[in-house]
C-alpha cells in the first residue's frame, strides 16, 4: 500500500531490508522475509520481481534496487538452508546487517 503523509510505517519482525517508491519522495517500506519463499514449497526462494506483493506494491518492487534488497537476502538464506520456512529469521538479519543492510526504520531514525 501507499502512504500518504498521515500514514506510519509499518515494521516487520522479519524484515530483510527496506525500500522506497522511485516515484516519488517520501515513505520507504521493510521488506518481509516471508515475501520471498512459499510455504508450500520448502526450498524455493524468489527475488526481485518475482516477490509476493501487492497489486500496489508490485509497482515498487519491480525495480533493480529492489531487486539488489531481495537477491541479497534470497541468496544469503540459501547459503544458510534449504528450508527457507524453518529458517532462523534473527540470525539472517544478523548477516544481512552486518554487510550494510539496513532492516528497520528505526535504525536510521
Amino acid at each position: 500500500m501507499f502512504l500518504s503523509d498521515k500514514e506510519t510505517h509499518t515494521y516487520f519482525e522479519d524484515s530483510i531490508g527496506m525500500v522506497s517508491d522511485w516515484r516519488k519522495r517520501g515513505p520507504v517500506y521493510e521488506v518481509p522475509f516471508r515475501t520471498l519463499y512459499s510455504k508450500k514449497i520448502k526450498n524455493l526462494v524468489m527475488a526481485g520481481r518475482c516477490t509476493s506483493v501487492t497489486e500496489e506494491m508490485w509497482d515498487i518492487m519491480r525495480v533493480i534496487p529492489c531487486c539488489a534488497v531481495t537477491g541479497q537476502a534470497a541468496g544469503t538464506a540459501a547459503a544458510m538452508s534449504d528450508d527457507f520456512t524453518k529458517i532462523n529469521i534473527k540470525e539472517l538479519q544478523q548477516k544481512l546487517n552486518r554487510s550494510g543492510v539496513v532492516l528497520h526504520i528505526s535504525d536510521i531514525i
